[in-house]
């Protein structure tokens, strides 16, 4: 594949390891971070299931910390 081919020259010109599997990750997860349904998303990527898009883009494994700091436990020493 010639886009392929590419995409590895521009990676050994730079130095920065990343392949087309690489950037069509992060476009997916841009979408996702910029608010794009997973729906449409998915379509995009060619997924017939938001499963597989959600497990493409490792966001089957959710990372609850900053959901879990905007919890007040009411701990500030302030009393």
């Amino acid at each position: 594949m010639a886009i392929d081919n590419r995409i590895k020259a521009i990676s050994d010109l730079t130095g920065v390891p990343f392949s087309n599997h690489t950037l069509r990750r992060t476009f997916g997860r841009t979408l996702y971070y910029s608010e794009v349904k997973i729906e449409d998303i998915a379509a995009i990527l060619g997924h017939k299931d938001t499963k597989t898009t959600l497990k493409y883009l490792g966001l089957d494994k959710v990372n609850h910390s900053d959901h879990m700091n905007m919890l007040d436990f009411g701990d500030d020493d302030d009393d």
